[in-house]
Order: C-alpha cells, then structure tokens, then sequence
C-alpha cells in the first residue's frame, strides 16, 4: 500500500532491510563481472567452454558431495582442472591441428550425465548431507 500511493517512499521502505541493500550490492558486482568476462567470451568464441564448464561445476559438486567432501571444494577443483585441461587442449590443437573445431567440448558437456549418474547414485545420502529429510524406502511386505 505503501508503494501505491507513493513510489519514492516504497523504495525508501523497501530499502531499509539489509538483505535488500546487501543482494543489490553483490547483484551489481556480479553483473559487472559477469558483463566483463562475457563480452570476451563471446569476443573469443567461447561461449561454449564457458556453458561447458558450468555442467563440470555441477558434476564437481555432486561427486564431491557424495564422497562426503565439502561441495565447494568438488566444484573448484573440477572446474579449474578441466579449464585447465581445456587451455591445453586448445594450445596443442592450434599449434598441431589444421583447423579447430568446438564439437569435442561435448564430451565435457556430457559430464552432466555423471554429475546425475552420482546423484541417483548417492541421492539419499547426498540429500540428507544437505540437510533434506529424504524418506526411507518403505520394506517390502510379502
């Protein structure tokens, strides 16, 4: 209501919480960052690394979350180590390849099939190291 019959006051409202000011703020870096590092993405044609290595992130994670390590640390180490993997690739592709193609990238993008291969696998227990309340399996009457 307040909004309504005022909009600077609403705003003035809705900026007294905190969280509000606080998402903002994180929100703008993000998006300059993200602007910055996109435009040279999208400058370099690669775009589909960058699509690439966000499917390895979520397979990092859930793998690491099944061996019960902290899901952070999954998600960097397979992320820096196949963008690692991925420089290489690249550097030893322009230097002895005659043309460069994106498609081998698709093995990386398949790696959401592991990343899901480790959450059926493990999805109890990595659900309730989450902090989910996952129900057990009723037993079986016979």
């Amino acid at each position: 209501m307040i909004a309504a019959l005022n909009p600077v006051a609403g705003l003035q409202h809705m900026l007294g919480h905190a969280f509000i000011r606080h998402g903002l703020i994180a929100g703008t870096a993000i998006a300059a960052a993200a602007g910055l590092i996109g435009y040279f993405l999208v400058l370099r044609s690669q775009v589909f690394t960058a699509d690439a290595l966000s499917h390895v992130a979520f397979t990092g994670a859930l793998i690491a979350l099944t061996l019960d390590v902290d899901a952070r640390l999954g998600l960097f180490v397979a992320t820096i180590g196949t963008g690692v993997l991925l420089a290489l690739v690249t550097i030893w592709a322009a230097l002895f390849v005659a043309f460069y193609s994106p498609y081998p990238l698709g093995f990386w993008l398949s790696s959401i099939a592991f990343g899901l291969y480790a959450l059926t696998f493990a999805g109890t227990r990595v659900g309730q190291r989450l902090g989910a309340r996952v129900p057990r399996p009723a037993p079986a009457v016979g």
